[in-house]
């Protein structure tokens, strides 16, 4: 089996998609880190959100006024690449906070949701070979063959030849960050 990310449930294998389900029990031998959603992590992805929206509207603006100076217009112009460049960052920002903001209100939700004793199945799952991350945008299922183990924070793994990571999640429910990470290096042998 080789790495696996994917947005698409239907994508994943029968067994992920059964991990995934809150209404079926987590088979013995799996141990689950489930992640804790905090309200000021959203808080913090609130400012974040609105401070990219911010900055690529006034890159944005700023673009939209290079452009369309006097100074600018002549034949002899070669500003305008930059002018189109800078109008991609703005745009690239703007989209950027909007994602942050977007994924506010499910995440509100599940914290909700935690609160009230609900589990979610949003976390790091050590099944048999494979460490699955589950999060709101995709899945990750890494082999242990192809993991490479922790380093500041984030799994490291292989794919494609190349040494690729993500992060861990920053709070575990019933748990610390560092039992993680202990769980993990130790079911990838190091």
């Amino acid at each position: 089996m080789d790495v696996l990310i994917s947005s698409q449930p239907e994508k994943l294998p029968p067994e992920v998609r059964a991990l995934q389900d809150p209404a079926r029990q987590i088979p013995a031998g799996t141990r689950f880190f489930e992640e804790k959603f905090v309200f000021g992590g959203l808080v913090q992805q609130l400012g974040l959100g609105i401070a990219l929206m911010v900055v690529g509207v006034l890159v944005l603006l700023f673009a939209i006024v290079v452009m369309f100076s006097p100074s600018n217009t002549t034949v002899y112009s070669d500003t305008s690449q930059y002018d189109v460049w800078l109008a991609v960052i703005g745009l690239v920002l703007v989209l950027g906070g909007y994602i942050f903001l977007s994924t506010l209100k499910s995440k509100y939700r599940t914290m909700k949701q935690q609160q009230s004793g609900i589990a979610s199945r949003y976390g790091i799952f050590l099944s048999g070979d494979v460490l699955i991350s589950t999060n709101l945008f995709d899945t990750t299922v890494v082999p242990r063959s192809r993991c490479r183990g922790v380093k500041d924070g984030a799994v490291q793994y292989e794919l494609n030849g190349a040494v690729k990571s993500f992060a861990l999640p920053k709070e575990i429910v019933g748990a610390d960050r560092g039992a993680l990470e202990s769980a993990i290096r130790s079911w990838a042998g190091d």
